[in-house]
């Protein structure tokens, strides 16, 4: 399945966002990120589901680009655009479902709490790719069936940032994912970044 060029548009025009004038007054960030990945397909599901799990477990490691614009004293407004990898695979027999890349473009909303705290939500679109093959061997007969296919979904999360010194932060965050095709996704991540 192509990427769809509607996800290339909305990230575009995130980017372009962020260098208008009237964003002139907020920050700029960049993070990475890395955690525990776990996505769960239903049996239901039209992709191929013969791997013998529910779920898959695995890391997730990846980066992002950001931008938060103070509407008070407390409150900013911004916006996220990420992408990571993650090493969740499931191998049972002949058959495996793995995971792929994983695209994110959102909003978020985030509250000084505390002069170097802040928390935090976010809502956005994601995208997350899915490969699986099932195999049969028996009665003289050998077969694979493949698919590997990118699927939409919409993320949420929530997390907490703490300054360290400057510019710099750590974060701690957890992210929902409803997928199409009856995919799910938790995550738990922890990072670094830092204040443009």
């Amino acid at each position: 399945m192509r990427f769809p060029s509607a996800i290339t548009c909305t990230i575009l025009s995130s980017i372009c966002l962020f260098s208008t004038p009237a964003f002139a007054g907020g920050k700029l960030r960049a993070e990475a990120v890395v955690g525990w990945d776990s996505v769960a397909q239903s049996t239901t599901s039209p992709v191929v589901n013969a791997f013998g799990s529910s779920k898959v477990n695995g890391t997730v490691y990846g980066g992002a680009i950001g931008y938060d614009l103070p509407v008070a004293s407390i409150l900013s407004i911004g916006a996220d655009a990420e992408i990571n990898g993650s090493t969740g695979r499931h191998n049972f027999g002949s058959s495996y479902l793995r995971i792929g890349r994983d695209l994110y473009v959102g909003g978020r909303v985030s509250l000084k709490i505390l002069p170097s705290t802040r928390i935090y939500g976010k809502l956005g679109y994601a995208n997350g790719n899915f490969a699986s093959e099932a195999g049969y061997y028996g009665h003289g007969l050998s077969m694979i069936f493949s698919d590997n296919v990118n699927l939409s979904g919409i993320r949420a999360g929530a997390g907490i940032q703490q300054t360290i010194f400057g510019p710099a932060y750590v974060l701690a965050e957890y992210r929902y994912t409803n997928y199409s095709s009856g995919f799910t996704r938790n995550q738990v991540v922890t990072g670094v970044g830092v204040r443009f």
